[in-house]
């Protein structure tokens, strides 16, 4: 009796052991509710043939394909509502694409940083938009010349988490066009001439891509990540958004702590709101041009490459005349380190009274 007692315990103690350790594949897996999403430089359209984000179970979800991508890098462009609402955090990305620029196709296949991207998830982040704590919702995929690929997480914010570079390869032409009445070269040539509908927006793209076929030139500038930080003078500033030139998305609230974050790409955008000593609300857009930024952040750069760069946006304000009361407001921009600084001369901006 007492053996069949022993062997019944030994039966239930080790039920309790394998009902405690969890399985392979059926550990506690944390979901969120987000979405993929393609991106590709102003300048240099893309086209995905077939892309997936891999879970670590091996099952997977499809990155929208089939679209020509110039929409911005890190920037939204397909939302498709495919699988569960809430979903794990992948784990890999598989991608080809056509580059319409290089007519060339890329194929790569990565282990994504799980644990930084699970991190960033769980952490959230506190929204702009309304009270609350909010997380990303979506995993954007962005494409560059010569095969470069980085992954974004969206929402209010626009943070770069991943870079990769995928091998060229040979296709058939027909996985992007299978019409034998169309040829390559009449079909690409379409493509790269197409300009936006809207003349503002065309005009935005123009000045703040990358030119065509110059991609060489601007990768490290455009890449690099810089120490450099945000200062507001003449004026009390509250909010900005800032957009830099790797894609990113960076809110500021000057009514908190600064951000953790040190190193940035270069601006491209600033949207600056602030208030004068009367409490008058005000507001402007600052698009700064290309050229002459990359070329102010070379300079200090080489000049002292560890020494933090300042961004210094300078609010004046002065009566037209000594008869006349209504006063004129401009904004001056200068590039600074320890040692020199630079003035900008062809940033577009327009000041608004909000309030």
């Amino acid at each position: 009796m007492d053996k069949v007692i022993s062997i019944t315990s030994f039966i239930l103690i080790l039920l309790t052991i394998l009902l405690i350790i969890p399985k392979k594949g059926y550990a506690k897996v944390d979901k969120y509710e987000w979405l993929p999403s393609e991106s590709a430089l102003e300048n240099y359209p893309m086209q995905i043939v077939e892309g997936y984000l891999i879970y670590k179970d091996d099952s997977s979800l499809y990155i929208p394909d089939g679209k020509i991508i110039r929409n911005g890098l890190g920037e939204l462009l397909s939302t498709h509502a495919v699988g569960d609402d809430f979903k794990p955090i992948p784990d890999r990305l598989s991608i080809l694409w056509f580059s319409y620029t290089e007519d060339k196709f890329y194929e790569g296949h990565f282990d994504l940083p799980f644990e930084k991207i699970s991190k960033l998830f769980k952490a959230g982040f506190k929204s702009q938009s309304f009270s609350g704590h909010v997380t990303y919702d979506s995993i954007v995929v962005g494409l560059a010349p010569e095969g470069e690929i980085s992954v974004f997480l969206v929402e209010e914010e626009i943070l770069e988490v991943a870079r990769f570079k995928a091998e060229e390869v040979e296709r058939d032409w027909k996985l992007i066009l299978n019409n034998e009445s169309i040829l390559k070269a009449d079909y690409i040539k379409k493509v790269l001439s197409y300009e936006p509908s809207k003349p503002d927006k065309a005009a935005l793209l123009k000045e703040n891509a990358i030119p065509a076929g110059k991609w060489d030139l601007y990768r490290e500038v455009y890449r690099r990540q810089y120490p450099w930080k945000l200062k507001i003078t003449g004026g009390v500033p509250t909010i900005a958004w800032l957009r830099t030139y790797n894609g990113e998305n960076e809110f500021f609230d000057f009514s908190r702590p600064s951000s953790n974050r040190s190193h940035r790409s270069i601006p491209r955008l600033i949207d600056l709101s602030w208030t004068n000593s009367k409490k008058g609300e005000y507001y402007a857009p600052i698009v700064f041009n290309q050229d002459e930024i990359i070329d102010a952040f070379k300079k200090l750069s080489f000049e002292k490459g560890d020494d933090e760069i300042t961004v210094e946006i300078i609010i004046k304000e002065k009566p037209r005349s000594l008869e006349n009361t209504k006063t004129v407001r401009t904004i001056d921009i200068f590039i600074k380190n320890s040692i020199s600084a630079i003035k900008l001369e062809k940033q577009r901006t327009e000041i608004s009274v909000t309030k």
